[in-house]
């Protein structure tokens, strides 16, 4: 065994119970001990090379990358003075337990028997001094008050704690009705007439809760991924997620849509919900109020109703008029395919429009809207094809423009038509043709204020979207509908 330091007597011989270690095979650490052990002739590659255990603290290596520190030339580190931890008397005991001794004793009590109680490394008691202590006068201490105010300031407090816990729980909780909650409420409206006017388009709020309630039943079950097909089962519940907006919100979201016009987008920031609920639910409120609404707010009077709410004038022109008629165009994104661009265009318009048929009895309340046809129809084809012609009895009049000449279509089904004097091979009018067309102007002009009607609703400012061509026709007969809400604008 070759040792590694000079003045190491230590061997297997004299030391059998000491341990000695080889020395690890990492060059770097055998350059480690060579520096700790400052041993000149050192052999670090000598298989036969130990060190004592006597170099290590705990007289072992503990692990192969350890290194020896205790050398002659090395001082041993001085143990450092544990801490220990003493009590001190308590004042506070002392009270507490004197208290207990007050309690339980009479009210004279004598210091001695309170000294019995208390233990002597806590409470430094005189001999020398005698004294009664009475629960009365001696419990009650500076100390013992200023523990009892503690407590009472502590109580205080908690109570605080508590009532501003309780506070910061009702802000929380409002806070997140407040986010919740859709920035728009049209309750909030509902005392005045002209802002119900000027945001649905009804008179008042009691005609909006007309309207509401005759949807609001048949809305709970509406499916929207089924194009505003309703289930009328009762336990049917309406599939996906549940709606974040109440039937009420909806149906008030869609007239703001129709109404003022309002994007998408901004719709979504009111409502608090994503522009995909938005245009789901305004697609499929608008077929479903069309197929709600059309059979109860559109409707060809009889000719005896026609005649009882007939205003004066127009009885002084015919009693036998029963419908006037005009049509209307709406402007529409252009197409892209030729075809479909050149069936929209409107020579009339100069653009491409959508096109239809209104037709109003005598006081001033629509009777009959077609759907929306092409541009390019010409006014007696779109009165064919619209159907309007099966509501017309024998003996009725209709009164229209110059451009419907459809004398033998109304004809075919027993119904006159009253149009102003063309001045064509004419020099001028006759003064009863000139009376006659300045009377059929003065009542048809009724039927063109009651398209500016329905025109004030401002969806149709724009042109209409091509990704709404689908329902364009849904959007203007429901319209109509809701203008039969508002007065006649014939009295």
């Amino acid at each position: 065994m070759i040792r590694l330091r000079f003045g190491c007597t230590n061997n297997w011989r004299n030391s059998p119970k000491k341990k000695f270690h080889t020395l690890p095979s990492d060059t770097k650490v055998r350059r480690l001990y060579e520096k700790l052990i400052r041993n000149e002739n050192l052999k670090l590659n000598a298989q036969h090379t130990r060190i004592c255990g006597d170099h290590f603290p705990d007289g072992e290596r503990m692990c192969r990358t350890q290194l020896p520190s205790i050398f002659p030339w090395t001082a041993t580190p001085e143990k450092r003075r544990v801490i220990e931890k003493h009590e001190v008397p308590s004042t506070t005991k002392k009270i507490r337990k004197g208290l207990e001794a007050c309690e339980l004793r009479s009210e004279d009590v004598f210091a001695e028997e309170i000294e019995n109680n208390v233990s002597d490394n806590e409470v430094p008691v005189s001999e020398n001094i005698d004294f009664v202590v009475c629960i009365d006068q001696a419990c009650q201490t500076e100390d013992f008050r200023d523990l009892e105010d503690l407590k009472a300031k502590i109580e205080t407090l908690n109570k605080e704690i508590e009532a501003l816990n309780k506070e910061n729980e009702d802000l929380k909780k409002n806070i997140r009705e407040t986010n919740s909650k859709p920035k728009f409420d049209i309750e909030d409206y509902k005392s005045s007439d002209e802002d119900i006017s000027f945001y649905t388009g009804f008179p008042n709020y009691d005609t909006l809760i007309l309207c509401f309630d005759l949807l609001k039943e048949k809305a709970k079950n509406l499916c929207y991924s089924d194009k505003g097909t309703t289930h009328f089962d009762p336990s049917y519940n309406k599939p996906g997620s549940r709606r974040k907006l109440s039937v009420w919100q909806e149906f008030t979201m869609v007239l703001l849509r129709l109404r003022l016009g309002l994007f998408t987008k901004e719709l979504a920031d009111r409502f608090r919900v994503s522009v995909s609920t938005v245009s789901s639910v305004c697609r499929t409120w608008i077929m479903f109020m069309r197929k709600e609404l059309e059979p109860i707010c559109i409707q060809w009077p009889s000719k005896e109703q026609t005649l009882y709410y007939m205003p004066p004038v127009f009885k002084s022109f015919s009693p036998d008029l029963v419908s006037i008629i005009d049509c209307t165009e709406l402007q529409m994104e252009s197409p892209s395919s030729l075809d479909k661009r050149s069936l929209c265009y409107s020579s009339y318009k100069s653009r491409t429009t959508m096109k239809s048929l209104i037709g109003i009895t005598p006081n001033g309340v629509v009777s009959f809207c077609s759907d929306l046809y092409c541009g390019s129809i010409s006014d007696p084809q779109i009165v064919k094809q619209s159907g309007y012609l099966q509501h017309l009895n024998r003996g009725d009049l209709v009164m229209a423009d110059k451009g419907f000449t459809i004398q033998d279509e109304l004809a075919s089904v027993g119904a006159k038509l009253a149009l102003p004097h063309f001045m064509k091979g004419k020099k001028q009018f006759t003064k009863e043709e000139l009376e006659h067309n300045k009377k059929i102007a003065s009542l048809r002009i009724h039927v063109e204020r009651y398209m500016e009607r329905l025109k004030n609703w401002h969806f149709f400012d724009r042109p209409i979207p091509i990704s709404m061509s689908d329902i364009a026709s849904d959007t203007w007969i429901v319209v109509a509908c809701f203008s039969n809400f508002l007065p006649p604008i014939v009295c």
